[in-house]
């Protein structure tokens, strides 16, 4: 015989308990006797079988009613834009058994599910080419104890992967502005910025969304075009927002920083690294510096000129 995983007593012992009982025995000296629980003897006691039940359903699943699989095809084939819940109540009044469940399963039985279909967006093609920058800001917890937040703005050259930042306590458009005008003296040349449609470089999400703000103003006046993403595209900015990521773990979490002065200095000895050092696999393992090098000979030329301590040192 088979028993129960978690049976305590065999088969013997449980006529013995039994006539036990019948005998005058009472529960608590059956429970002492044969070492098992008060509830367990009274089980045994008022069952006449000493076999283990079955644990299968004592009752068969309903059949399903003739005629109900063909009425929920013929329901989903005639109103394809019906879902399960609505198919099942329009049935009740002639089948009982009409569920959201059952109805789901014929659907997918006979593959008559809705297909999803998702709006087409208007594509907007991205500008490409070498003089192309990505610019973005990124939030920064504040240091020291203190509330608020600091803003990493940072601009990105994405044939070189030439990158400059600037951390300020706010992130207003003239602050971009000018972080926008300081890059450009230490970027390869270029032709457009790219950014989101942030309130610090557009007007797009402000009551008058036709105005130009002090970033599209600074633009303008550089000389520069100025392209933006869709709406909830990062991925069209996804070379600066993948920038902050490295910064994140390669950076700023890498060390504990007690000021706010402290997080730039070492930023800035990081962001030279970057630039300088550290190994891109969007470039085939070569630096920015070796791209600008290579790319931009006569610009390269000219800022060892400007800043010749610096690229003396690298």
């Amino acid at each position: 015989m088979k028993y129960h995983p978690n049976a305590r007593l065999t088969i013997h012992q449980r006529r013995a308990l039994r006539e036990d009982f019948l005998a005058g025995a009472s529960r608590a000296e059956l429970a002492a006797k044969y070492h098992v629980s008060p509830k367990t003897v009274q089980r045994w006691c008022h069952r006449e079988s000493p076999q283990d039940r079955s644990s299968a359903p004592q009752h068969r699943r309903s059949k399903r009613p003739p005629g109900y699989k063909a009425a929920v095809r013929h329901l989903r084939q005639a109103h394809r834009a019906w879902g399960t819940r609505r198919l099942a109540t329009e049935l009740r009044p002639w089948y009982r058994q009409a569920t959201r469940s059952t109805v789901r399963h014929i659907v997918r039985v006979a593959r008559l599910q809705a297909r999803a279909t998702r709006r087409r967006r208007e594509c907007h093609p991205i500008p490409v080419g070498w003089h192309r920058l990505q610019m973005d800001c990124q939030q920064l917890p504040a240091l020291g104890g203190g509330t608020g937040y600091e803003y990493k703005i940072s601009v990105i050259h994405l044939r070189t992967r030439w990158k400059y930042s600037e951390i300020h306590p706010n992130h207003q458009t003239r602050t971009v502005a000018g972080v926008l005008q300081r890059a450009l003296d230490r970027l390869p040349p270029a032709w457009l910025v790219w950014t989101d449609k942030a309130l610090e470089f557009t007007m797009t999400y402000s009551a008058n969304r036709h105005a130009r703000n002090a970033f599209q103003k600074t633009v303008a006046a550089l000389g520069l075009q100025h392209g933006t993403c869709q709406s909830r595209c990062p991925w069209q900015n996804g070379i600066i927002e993948r920038s902050h990521r490295t910064d994140n773990e390669e950076c700023f979490r890498a060390r504990y920083f007690a000021a706010s002065e402290e997080r730039k200095y070492y930023h800035r000895l990081w962001e030279m690294d970057y630039n300088t050092k550290r190994a891109h696999q969007g470039l085939g393992g070569a630096t920015p510096l070796d791209i600008f090098r290579r790319d931009y000979r006569l610009h390269a030329a000219a800022a060892m000129l400007l800043e010749p301590t610096y690229w003396r040192e690298h």
